[in-house]
């Protein structure tokens, strides 16, 4: 029996990534920016701060542009 569009299973929002593009753990995150993963993780929720890329249920990495960007944008704009 073939498989029509309609019974395809919903496949999760794919990203683009570079292979040779850095990604950071939270760890890395945090040691950059010298902040804890609490204030990150709520800078997130408020909107202030890019949020990671899910690579695994249980895997979440930052691509290391973002979070520079993120800066550059902060000390812009003093």
């Amino acid at each position: 029996m073939k498989a029509t569009d309609s019974d395809a299973t919903p496949q999760p929002e794919r990203v683009a990534i570079s292979p040779l593009e850095p990604l950071m753990a939270l760890a890395d995150v945090e040691a950059y920016l010298g902040i804890k993963k609490t204030a990150i993780y709520q800078a997130i929720k408020e909107g202030r701060f890019p949020a990671p890329i899910q690579l695994t249920p249980n895997t979440r990495r930052w691509r290391r542009a973002d979070v520079v960007g993120w800066v550059n944008a902060l000390a812009g704009a003093r």
